[in-house]
């Protein structure tokens, strides 16, 4: 049976049951160690990690107010947030790119003379959020989200 008749009759065998490590070792070759990769895992540190909190734009609003928003998961430049209030409903969790989103630390927004409002009008306060945070009695540096940006040495290939 060739593959195009395997694939119509069901998917093909090697599709489901391909493994690396036994082709590895079937072939007596190593696979290449993860350091090796050094501008991929730098490329991931974003220094981002889940429980953090920041500040996020409300896009679904339109005056566009910023609010509270929890790290769920921290996958490269791309987060899983989810605005404080709505505790553990996952249906407005959203992906953001730390790229392109209007990502700032807890305090950002009062201090810009932004409007900081829950999207959808949870019942949260922002003054709550501070006081839950323990914001009130950190510095920004305890906050833990100092840069955005990537790690870049010296001989580190740039591409456009």
């Amino acid at each position: 049976m060739n593959s195009e008749a395997q694939e119509s009759a069901g998917g093909s065998d090697l599709e489901s049951d391909f493994n690396w490590d036994e082709y590895l070792e079937e072939n007596g070759v190593l696979a290449v160690p993860h350091h090796a990769f050094k501008h991929v895992d730098r490329s991931l540190q974003t220094g981002l990690a889940p429980g953090m909190m920041l500040e996020v734009s409300v896009r679904s609003e339109p005056d566009q107010p910023y609010w509270v928003a929890t790290i769920i998961t921290a996958c490269g430049q791309l987060l899983l947030l989810r605005y404080e209030g709505y505790h553990d409903d996952r249906r407005a969790d959203f992906w953001s790119d730390i790229m392109t989103s209007d990502l700032h630390p807890l305090g950002w927004g009062r201090q810009q003379g932004r409007p900081m409002r829950p999207p959808n009008g949870e019942g949260v306060t922002y003054t709550f959020v501070l006081l839950k945070t323990g914001w009130a009695l950190c510095s920004n540096k305890c906050i833990g989200i100092h840069s955005f940006s990537y790690i870049v040495e010296v001989g580190s290939l740039l591409t456009p």
